[in-house]
């Protein structure tokens, strides 16, 4: 054989040996991974109900005589579907703030699927019954959006990431890997187009974040007329995390941040938490974006310096 001849073999078998042991690696970790499953095997929101339809525990209608309400507005970010009851932020913040002596309650009236307007509705209709002494609604982008109200959007996004692998990925854990990871990062660019249409695109696509400001608006004045303090968290979309400067949703944040200060609202950037972190690892699900326990827990030291900072909690 010639020497050329030599070289391509020696080249041939190192590839094949190292593309061996990179295969194996990715099995490796593979098996001692969580089901893909298991994260969302219980429908929390469900199971831990209480009477008024909230993922909560039960709530007395009438406040206990020295105690502070803090009623908490959002959408499944902070409803929590997947994550216990215990382990979301609302009620993790609770502890947090009871730690000092002081009788608080927070109230975790989220829902899924609901947006500013719809927010607005559930402070009015459910919030104000429980005679709560602050305001705190947790903003996520999609509340700004007509996005997530299209089911087939949603269900073309998780069948894209959940889908089964085919071709090579279905013998190689490397290829799969690759593949998953490239199908990611498809909707994610997706994903980032959608919305900064929704901000800066015409009239129409603009019309959802329209009306959200007009609902921040009115939900700034009737917690002004009744005398409840008011402040906003913007929870950020869990992905593209290595830096600042790299989150495509930035500037969308700001936006919403000027619109709330515009208004005499403080807010809360959730970002800075989550930077430097791994996306995928916050996630109840491989194909799922929402917050797990690991995500919940981690906004709770700066929830509790911006409530009682701005006066949503006494000190």
């Amino acid at each position: 054989m010639s020497s050329l001849g030599r070289r391509l073999l020696a080249l041939f078998v190192g590839l094949a040996v190292a593309a061996a042991l990179v295969e194996g690696a990715v099995r490796l970790v593979d098996a001692y991974r969580i089901p893909e499953s298991s994260a969302k095997s219980i429908d929390r929101a469900a199971s831990e109900r209480n009477a008024a339809g909230f993922h909560d525990v039960e709530w007395a209608r009438e406040k206990p005589p020295g105690t502070w309400r803090l009623v908490v507005l959002g959408d499944s970010f902070t409803m929590g579907q997947w994550v216990a009851r215990d382990e979301l932020f609302v009620k993790r913040l609770e502890r947090e703030l009871r730690a000092s002596g002081k009788a608080i309650e927070t109230l975790n009236v989220a829902l899924g699927g609901a947006d500013t307007r719809d927010e607005l509705g559930l402070l009015r209709d459910v919030g104000l019954a429980y005679e709560p002494d602050a305001v705190l609604l947790v903003f996520f982008l999609n509340d700004a959006t007509h996005l997530d109200s299209n089911p087939l959007m949603v269900k073309k996004i998780h069948a894209e990431l959940a889908r089964e692998p085919e071709g090579l990925a279905r013998i190689s854990k490397a290829w799969e890997l690759f593949d998953r990871s490239r199908r990611q990062r498809a909707v994610t660019q997706a994903t980032v187009a959608d919305y900064l249409a929704s901000f800066r695109g015409d009239a129409e696509q603009r019309a959802a974040w329209e009306d959200c400001k007009r609902a921040l608006a009115e939900l700034a004045e009737l917690c002004k007329q009744r005398r409840l303090p008011l402040g906003v968290a913007i929870f950020p979309m869990l992905m593209e995390l290595d830096s600042e400067a790299g989150h495509p949703f930035v500037e969308l944040y700001a936006e919403v941040e000027a619109h709330c200060a515009s208004l005499g609202v403080p807010v809360l950037q959730l970002l800075p938490v989550f930077l430097r972190r791994s996306a995928p690892a916050l996630w109840v699900a491989p194909d799922d974006a929402h917050p797990n326990a690991t995500a919940n827990a981690l906004v709770v030291p700066a929830l509790k310096a911006f409530v009682l900072a701005s006066g949503l909690a006494p000190r």
